[in-house]
């Protein structure tokens, strides 16, 4: 008798819980559309959220990388990439110039990697340490040079 009671409670918590998601499930289908752009806007971001979130727990290392990565593409595109400045006086050589050198009138885009030579130089020792050592044996040519007394000139 117990176990059919027993039966029974269980029979009965999967009806009940099978007739609740049917019921959300059906009223998710009816549900009306978000017509307020402010609301569209916000579902998509706590979606957007969400799956930044989700991807910073699974992979971490991969995250932090490419937010740093993005925050130096974001750098670069504001304060690197300049059109050069032409510094001088207002003369028709600057119209000139101007008109007839199109790299005046054009952004330039320094290497991505190597914009200044502060960051150039270690990453090319960096890149120094990984190449084998060269052997090669040196060689010292002499020159006989003939000095004159009164030649300013060696």
């Amino acid at each position: 008798m117990e176990e059919l009671i027993d039966f029974s409670k269980t029979i009965w918590c999967l009806a009940s819980n099978r007739i609740e998601t049917t019921f959300k499930d059906f009223s998710g289908k009816f549900h009306s559309q978000p017509v307020d752009w402010l609301t569209i806007f916000f579902e998509y971001a706590n979606k957007a959220t969400d799956t930044l979130i989700n991807f910073y727990l699974i992979n971490p290392r991969t995250f932090i990388a490419i937010l740093l990565c993005f925050i130096y593409a974001v750098y670069y595109l504001k304060n690197v990439v300049q059109k050069p400045l032409l510094i001088c006086a207002n003369s028709p050589l600057k119209w000139f110039i101007q008109a007839n050198c199109p790299a005046v009138n054009e952004f330039y885009w320094p290497p991505i990697l190597c914009y200044q030579t502060h960051l150039l130089t270690p990453i090319a020792n960096f890149l120094r340490s990984l190449l084998p050592e060269l052997k090669y044996q040196r060689l010292v040519l002499f020159f006989l040079i003939k000095k004159k007394r009164n030649s300013a000139y060696v």
